[in-house]
């Protein structure tokens, strides 16, 4: 997810915008109601601000089972 919003000459990355809606999608598309409740919302409101390293961060996290982003996000913790 690299040069997110702008090339380098100053105009718009058509490919960044692609990249970033195609996570903003995989994050209301998880499969499990709440997660994409959960995620969609906070794709929407947080990613357009979000630098690379951030967005990298979160592109790893939808690679992560929907019980194991569950029990995170709710801080639930099997024994």
């Amino acid at each position: 997810m690299r040069d997110i919003g702008r090339a380098a000459d100053g105009l718009p990355n058509h490919h960044a915008q692609i990249g970033l809606s195609g996570l903003l999608f995989r994050c209301w598309h998880r499969g499990t109601q709440e997660i994409d409740l959960i995620l969609g919302s906070f794709a929407e409101s947080s990613f357009a601000c979000f630098d690379n390293t951030r967005l990298d961060r979160s592109e790893a996290l939808l690679d992560c089972a929907d019980p194991d982003l569950c029990d995170a996000i709710v801080r639930r913790h099997t024994t």
